[in-house]
């Protein structure tokens, strides 16, 4: 379960810049609704009847957007004003911008939806989300089959911006080429009034059903936007027109697909030639073995923005929990069997890895006193005392009934606890202090820690603690997210802390796999191990 956010998202939508921004920041709107954010979804721009606009607020200003956010996504073509840009920073925390390769360092945003990266000059703080990773197409284009029929699906964008239908129409009307041409459009134009009655064409206006428009026609001829992206998802034969250079540049990322028929810029475009490419589009096989077409984008999307704004929040952002609730947490799960369970572990064998681990990591047949922060039931005793049993053992447990059960391990040279380690006052120091599956939830900083660990070892005596890592390398895969229940470090700022302190030299910093019991990188585990030594 990941942490639920305040979300905005901003689009402009007319018939000057198209419809395209509008519907797809509604598809990401959806799409982050499903993961429990709170969405508000915003167009500038008369209203539109999509379903994917059914819990949208069509507004005339940025004042309008007055909802105090965490994150705020904008999807402009170029119409953004400084003064909207300086309202967006006040409303939120965090700004990200579609920007559909423009090379537009106008404004400094916190993230930047792109296809291409290299395509900014930006700082190393802006967080880019590019690539096809990140295509965002509708359910329908991702998930049904259609019969095919025979005609032809005509479309460059929700408005036509630049009136190209009719020329093309025509066009097509003097090819040898007979089919029905389908045409789908966001709202009734006055150009296209005189082909209303032409028997050969048929002119549909904000369909619902238009993933079946296009599904079901022979093949497709269309401008270089969103719509190439779902007509080539339907493996579809397109013939590609770009109406403008971002255009341009996102069909060449899909110049590899063999349903791909590329005509260039419409200014560049004439009656032969376009022609030509339709006799060849017309007698083109469809390609069983096309290219693929990322389907997953908005889920890759929203569930890699909800990480980053999970990032983001915890950055600078330690969480210092409530004692109380700690043994609330822990007493809650008290009566949950097996063992391991109640002290939040996910398997017997993790636990016992873990274990296994710290044994291989200190050097025990050294250590005659040792404090165990975070005792639980005694497990981790059991199996060092039992091998090394010159060692005298002080566990604290702050929950007084995982206390009680290490009590009833009757353990020699064990003694158990129940106290808060923050608080602890002793007169004996120790030449080993372990704190392990501890620090993600804590009422005290890992600063305040580790001073109260050198307080109470002896010189040249060693600390071995754990922290749960913020850069876990299945992060990076949608479906794994942060527990927002836990603190997330970043292992190298816990590492310049243990520095800038003075009091520790680090000896290792090491995860583990716990499936082979032996260390790993540290982006490759959950968790990092710290073995410091008291200098």
């Amino acid at each position: 379960m990941s942490k639920k956010f305040q979300i905005s998202l901003v689009a402009e939508a007319s018939d000057s810049v198209g419809y395209g921004h509008a519907i797809r920041t509604g598809i990401l709107a959806t799409s982050l609704r499903k993961k429990g954010h709170k969405v508000n979804h915003y167009v500038f721009g008369s209203k539109l009847n999509n379903k994917i606009f059914r819990n949208t607020k069509f507004i005339d200003s940025s004042k309008k957007v007055s909802q105090k956010t965490e994150c705020i996504i904008l999807d402009f073509y170029n119409n953004l004003r400084k003064s909207d840009i300086n309202h967006f920073k006040k409303q939120a925390k965090k700004i990200i911008s579609f920007q559909d390769f423009k090379n537009n360092n106008k404004f400094k945003f916190d993230g930047l939806i792109n296809f291409k990266k290299k395509d900014y000059n930006s700082k190393s703080n802006v967080k880019f989300f590019y690539g096809l990773k990140y295509l965002i197409l509708g359910e329908n284009f991702t998930s049904k089959k259609f019969k095919k029929k025979d005609y032809i699906f005509l479309c460059f964008g929700g408005s036509d911006p630049l009136n190209q239908i009719p020329k093309y129409l025509n066009w097509i009307k003097l090819s040898k080429i007979k089919r029905k041409v389908y045409i789908a459009i966001v709202k009734e134009s006055k150009k296209l009034s005189k082909f209303k009655k032409d028997k050969q064409v048929k002119i549909f206006i904000d369909s619902r059903k238009l993933e079946k428009l296009m599904g079901e026609s022979k093949f497709a001829i269309c401008s270089g936007g969103n719509i190439l992206a779902e007509l080539l998802a339907l493996n579809k034969n397109c013939l590609c027109i770009s109406l403008s250079l971002n255009q341009h540049k996102f069909v060449k990322l899909f110049s590899n697909n063999s349903n791909l028929n590329y005509l260039g810029n419409y200014k560049n475009i004439n009656k032969k030639d376009f022609l030509h490419e339709l006799n060849i589009l017309e007698k083109k096989n469809f390609s069983s073995n096309p290219k693929p077409i990322n389907k997953f984008g908005v889920e890759n999307l929203s569930n890699d923005l909800t990480n980053w704004l999970i990032d983001q929040d915890q950055k600078n952002k330690i969480k210092v929990f409530n004692k109380d609730d700690i043994i609330k947490d822990y007493e809650n799960s008290f009566h949950k069997k097996p063992l391991h369970k109640k002290l939040h572990w996910g398997s017997v064998a993790s636990m016992r890895s873990r274990y296994n681990f710290l044994e291989k990591i200190i050097n025990f047949k050294k250590v005659s006193s040792w404090l165990d922060v975070g005792s639980g039931d005694g497990s981790l005793q059991k199996l060092i005392l039992n091998k090394f049993n010159s060692i005298n053992c002080l566990g604290v447990e702050i929950s007084k009934k995982l206390h009680s059960l290490s009590k009833h391990r009757n353990l020699k040279n064990f003694k158990s606890i129940n106290d808060d380690f923050i608080n602890l006052r002793l007169k004996n120091k120790f030449n080993l202090i372990t704190c392990h599956g501890v620090l993600s939830k804590t009422n005290f900083s890992l600063k305040d820690f580790l001073k109260k660990s050198n307080f109470m070892i002896k010189k040249n005596g060693y600390l071995v603690f754990d922290i749960t890592n913020l850069h876990w390398k299945k992060f990076e895969n949608s479906h794994f997210f942060k527990e927002p229940a836990h603190n997330w470090f970043n292992p190298y700022e816990v590492k310049k802390l243990i520095k800038n302190l003075k009091n520790f030299k680090i000896i290792k910093m090491q995860g583990l796999k716990n499936s082979e019991n032996k260390k790993t990188k540290i982006k490759d585990n959950h968790s990092v191990f710290y073995i410091l030594k008291k200098i």
